[in-house]
């Protein structure tokens, strides 16, 4: 199918999501939450463009896909990093007694 790209391609591509989470993780403390999903859109963004383009898929035909590729990671590396850090709240709270 013409401007589709490879489940395999997609599976590095969506694979890298906990990578992004990691990455985010040190500098939250110097941005605020709101800015954390576009980070982390960004850094998906350029993940999958250089890896397409490293890869020789990136053509005219899968630029959309590969866009979209990279704003679906970057949801799933920021929705990752929001449940942790919900989780670790929730269990600090519940270890103290709150």
């Amino acid at each position: 199918m013409e401007g589709a790209i490879d489940t395999e391609v997609i599976a590095i591509g969506v694979g890298v999501a906990p990578i992004i989470t990691l990455l985010i993780a040190p500098i939250k403390k110097y941005i605020p939450n709101a800015l954390i999903v576009y980070i982390a859109i960004g850094i998906a963004l350029v993940w999958t463009l250089v890896f397409h383009w490293t890869q020789d898929t990136l053509e005219r035909e899968t630029i959309m896909a590969t866009i979209m590729l990279g704003v679906v990671t970057g949801l799933a590396a920021a929705g990752t990093y929001s449940a942790f850090t919900s989780a670790v709240s929730g269990y600090d709270k519940m270890r103290n007694g709150e």
